[in-house]
């Protein structure tokens, strides 16, 4: 009897445990649509709030903000273009794509060159999608009556003297040396330490820089003007100091110190994980430190060099080996320079 009792007890847990679980899945996004094969699937039918951005190689491209109408059909959707934009006309598609009980089977990006398939990321119990193609063009979509405000990390920590970073380059920077970092100095990191909040005193100098009186950090306001190899960028620094950009000659490669110390938890008014006062060109910006057995196709080890992205407030690497082999390409990224402030 007591076995029988303990079994049913067992089953019951179990069918709890399920219901609870399917109820949770359905309870994710706010709005949903049923399809007629019994899936449960996000609605992405309605008005949104849509800003689209080019960036990287791309950024020639602009970026606008509009309203725009997504009719969805099953699980397939659309969104037009409502004016004309960027090589686009009226009514040309700006988004599309199909849902599944997970999120996305796949979405597209319409750019004036054709589609585009893109990342995609489902945040803000589904009022808020971003779809992101080849770190080239994106298009953040909020649902405007219903929008939920981000997270935030709450109030900058007061500072009451400065907080020196290191400023000399990592010739053997891992992965895992990366991640002890970000924890360490409470620096904001999307993926792996969402609650970071690093403070920041940051000062537009007027003349292309910002200083940051946390830090003592000069930064350049803006950039390289492209994106470029690694060694390009070691050589546009050493251009910058032959110029006295500034009316200075110590620029240098920031560390991955310096350049994370920049990382907001917010984004900002051009949807970018750092202060308003930085150009958003510079989306992608090149580390001096180094990893010389980094794998980032997961094959024969090269020599990488440590990025991060401020598009999507979190870091990665690319290939900074000119020996490489020629089916791996070098990494192409932009320049944020930096030089301790006197």
């Amino acid at each position: 009897m007591a076995r029988k009792i303990s079994t049913l007890l067992a089953v019951f847990i179990v069918v709890v445990a399920f219901l609870c679980m399917a109820q949770a899945e359905e309870q994710k996004w706010k709005k949903t649509v049923t399809l007629p094969n019994g899936e449960t699937v996000l609605d992405m039918s309605g008005e949104w709030d849509a800003f689209t951005q080019y960036y990287g190689a791309w950024a020639q491209g602009g970026e606008w903000r509009e309203k725009i109408n997504i009719t969805q059909e099953g699980s397939s959707f659309v969104g037009l273009l409502p004016t004309d934009r960027s090589g686009m006309k009226k009514g040309s598609i700006l988004v599309n794509g199909a849902v599944h009980k997970d999120g996305f089977k796949y979405a597209n990006v319409g750019t004036g060159w054709g589609l585009y398939i893109g990342g995609t990321q489902i945040s803000e119990e589904g009022n808020k999608v971003e779809i992101d193609a080849f770190d080239k063009v994106r298009v953040i979509l909020r649902r405007p009556k219903e929008r939920v405000a981000a997270i935030s990390a709450g109030p900058k920590p007061e500072v009451t003297e400065r907080i020196k970073l290191r400023d000399k380059a990592e010739k053997n920077f891992s992965d895992s040396d990366l991640q002890k970092m970000v924890t360490q100095r409470n620096f904001f990191h999307s993926k792996s330490y969402p609650e970071g909040n690093f403070p920041n005193d940051l000062v537009d100098n007027g003349n292309g820089t910002i200083t940051d009186k946390v830090t003592g950090l000069m930064w350049q306001k803006g950039g390289s003007p492209s994106e470029m190899k690694f060694d390009a960028a070691v050589k546009y620094v050493e251009d910058l100091n032959s110029s006295r950009v500034g009316g200075h000659s110590d620029w240098r490669l920031p560390t991955m110190e310096e350049l994370c110390s920049l990382l907001e938890g917010t984004p900002n008014k051009s949807e970018m994980f750092m202060g308003d006062l930085f150009d958003p060109a510079q989306s992608l910006c090149w580390s001096a430190d180094v990893d010389p057995k980094a794998r980032p196709t997961g094959g024969i080890a090269v020599q990488a060099a440590f990025v991060v992205n401020f598009v999507r407030g979190e870091t990665s690497v690319g290939i900074a080996d000119k020996f490489a082999s020629p089916n791996m390409t070098q990494g192409s990224y932009y320049v944020k320079a930096v030089r301790t402030a006197q």
